[in-house]
């Protein structure tokens, strides 16, 4: 609910901050830059900020729940659909685009959502405890794993959405700079108006501007 989202937010900030003082005063008996600043302090911090502002949002939503009919926002948002954009309903079919098709990437984000969670907030920390304090070979393991972890991530999040699109970028490219489609008819045909990519803004002179045309790039 709102209620519970505002609260886990706020809530969860005070947490950490009042945590990451406590321990930083328990541990060295002080509270200033050099013992705040240490492993446990933060630790603790981060801890109660992930966890109290999820626990807190629960809480308060469970207590006072909203209830919200998603029904409500769907028969509203229809009303501002336009009926001759071909895009405005889901199709009937099993396609990605459709219902089912959606149903199918909600479900796999789940998963994949809790299983990192697992992974990065338990798993990963775990795996610190077999040696304390870390050898020179068991350091090493670790390190390459981080190195490798963050460079997959950066393909994912960075290289391959572009490379997704890579079509796409090369017809907005090829029209804009007076290329045409460097595709031919593997990709969206920029001459006959037909297309993925709808608007006018980089749209070549010689594409159709009849009024029952649409400009594609």
């Amino acid at each position: 609910s709102a209620h519970g989202a505002v609260a886990g937010a706020l809530g969860g900030l005070g947490s950490s901050i009042i945590g990451w003082m406590t321990v930083a005063f328990v541990m060295d008996g002080e509270v200033n830059l050099a013992t705040l600043g240490k492993d446990y302090p933060m630790l603790a911090g981060n801890l109660l900020a992930l966890c109290a502002s999820a626990i807190i949002c629960v809480v308060v939503s469970c207590i006072q729940p909203q209830d919200f009919d998603w029904e409500v926002l769907r028969s509203e948002s229809e009303k501002l659909l336009l009926e001759a954009d071909p895009n405005a309903r889901l199709p009937d079919d099993d396609s990605d685009d459709s219902q089912a098709g959606m149903d199918r990437v909600r479900g796999w984000t789940f998963r994949t959502a809790i299983g990192l969670t697992v992974l990065l907030i338990i798993i990963w920390p775990l795996l610190t405890l077999p040696e304390d304090p870390f050898s020179k070979s068991y350091f090493g393991w670790w390190v390459a794993v981080a190195f490798i972890w963050a460079h997959v991530a950066a393909f994912i999040a960075v290289i391959f959405p572009i490379w997704e699109v890579r079509h796409d970028l090369a017809v907005i490219m090829g029209v804009k700079y007076g290329f045409g489609n460097p595709f031919g008819s593997s990709s969206p045909d920029t001459s006959s108006g037909k297309g993925s990519l709808a608007g006018d803004s980089f749209a070549s002179p010689t594409l159709d501007r009849s009024p029952s045309s649409k400009a594609f790039v």
